[in-house]
């Protein structure tokens, strides 16, 4: 809508002297600081009457002086989009920029967001809420890469991405730094999209695209070649669907003003509702490495899997030897191609474990909801029992279970290795035992 000179004067003069509200005490203050003075050069570019105040993020005398009848808002991350400042105005009766006391709280707290997400049926990564010092066994149904975060912050500050058992303490300590509530959220790879909303009209979708391996701190403010892509490459039906997705999530929250959905494409195509810090680890040089175990997870589900399924369904209790098989990367003076083969079916046992006992516990979950709702007879509980009765996680023979080496390696090219690895599964086989592989 095309505003007219005597309109946008009128404008100026119904609104009043503006402050643009700068800084506050949060982790996010430096960028607060440049959002508040773009905002107030545009607003004098525009003919208003607004003056830039920095705010120290306790005093509250800057509340009371009445040369201000409209405040904008642009204080960053805790005091500023967590409803204190709004609760503040509300209360002396001073109009503001955003959303309200309310839907600003819910806004900034991801797991409150989450829950009422889920709630309305929309779809969102799985999560859990852990203090400091949790264990591994507390996230295992989340499973590996997982994303550990404060639920109150934004810009991605205390993100890490967590690939092991090992990154999972580290991540736990930077989160913690910057609140007491840790969140633990199973990480989505994917594409990401953006949907800003004016009003109740949602805008032109965003794609983000970085040279970045991810959308960090520093591509979002620092960088010049993160690219925002509009229009997206998204089909009509696709954009369709997005934006209709995020008036829902906008609208769940109660959010007024303008606002700001982010999304993943899963690898399915479907949209997953995240939030702005929802990234992976700034780490240029694993750049190669995540393409190569993205390949191998995207093998283990498709291929290994399945073959798992069907020998297990076939042959209950069978085990599952790893037979590793790279060419000629395997000569004895080749060791790095021995620690790769390792490393590669160690990955891909983990997985499988972690798969098969994220099923079962999600199994159990299901039969303990029947049964508090009283339904512990019905056919669907009779069906999980009759799943769940005879369940053991697959015997995967490998290292410690067939002595040291007990990845068995072979070649083709050389035709190296299937005399031990004969021997190895008729030991299996026949119940002899196994000495330990050469």
């Amino acid at each position: 809508m095309k505003v007219g000179s005597s309109e946008m004067t009128r404008i100026i003069q119904r609104v009043g002297k503006i402050a643009v509200l700068m800084g506050g005490a949060a982790a996010e203050k430096e960028i607060s600081l440049k959002s508040g003075r773009a905002i107030w050069q545009a607003l004098d570019r525009s003919g208003f009457d607004a003056e830039p105040v920095v705010w120290d993020g306790k005093s509250l005398n800057i509340f009371d002086e009445e040369r201000f009848q409209f405040f904008f808002i642009a204080v960053h991350g805790k005091g500023g989009e967590d409803g204190s400042i709004q609760a503040v105005l509300d209360i002396k009766g001073v109009p503001y920029t955003g959303s309200g006391i309310l839907s600003s709280a819910l806004g900034m707290d991801k797991r409150k967001s989450k829950i009422i997400w889920r709630h309305m049926g929309l779809r969102t990564p799985d999560f859990v809420s852990v203090g400091k010092g949790a264990t591994v066994e507390e996230v295992e149904h989340i499973g590996f890469p997982l994303v550990v975060k404060p639920p109150c912050q934004g810009s991605s500050i205390g993100v890490s991405l967590v690939r092991s058992e090992l990154e999972f303490r580290s991540a736990l300590e930077v989160a913690d730094h910057y609140g007491s509530e840790i969140m633990v959220e199973k990480y989505i790879s994917g594409f990401e999209y953006t949907v800003p909303v004016l009003g109740k009209k949602a805008l032109p979708v965003v794609k983000i695209e970085t040279e970045h391996d991810f959308y960090d701190f520093s591509a979002k403010y620092d960088s010049n070649t993160t690219r925002y892509i509009c229009p997206s490459d998204l089909t009509l039906e696709k954009e369709k669907e997005i934006s209709a997705l995020a008036m829902q999530s906008y609208l769940s929250l109660g959010c007024s003003g303008w606002g700001r959905v982010d999304f993943i494409q899963d690898n399915d195509g479907e949209f997953q509702w995240i939030d702005s810090d929802e990234e992976v680890e700034n780490e240029q040089n694993r750049r190669n490495e995540q393409v190569a175990e993205k390949a191998l997870d995207d093998d283990i589900d498709s291929k290994v899997q399945y073959w798992i399924d069907c020998v297990r369904s076939s042959v209950p209790g069978a085990a599952i030897l790893f037979v590793a098989s790279h060419a000629d990367r395997f000569d004895d003076d080749h060791l790095g191609g021995i620690v790769e083969a390792r490393h590669r079916c160690q990955r891909m046992k983990d997985r499988i474990l972690r798969r098969e006992e994220r099923r079962v516990y999600s199994l159990r979950k299901r039969l303990l909801k029947l049964e508090s709702s009283h339904r512990a007879d019905s056919p669907a509980a009779q069906r999980i029992r009759a799943l769940l009765s005879p369940y053991r996680l697959p015997k995967l023979i490998f290292q410690k279970d067939g002595g040291p080496d007990a990845v068995m390696r072979i070649s083709g090219t050389a035709d190296r290795g299937f005399g031990a690895l004969r021997e190895r599964l008729i030991n299996l086989a026949t119940g002899r035992r196994e000495r330990t592989l050469p």
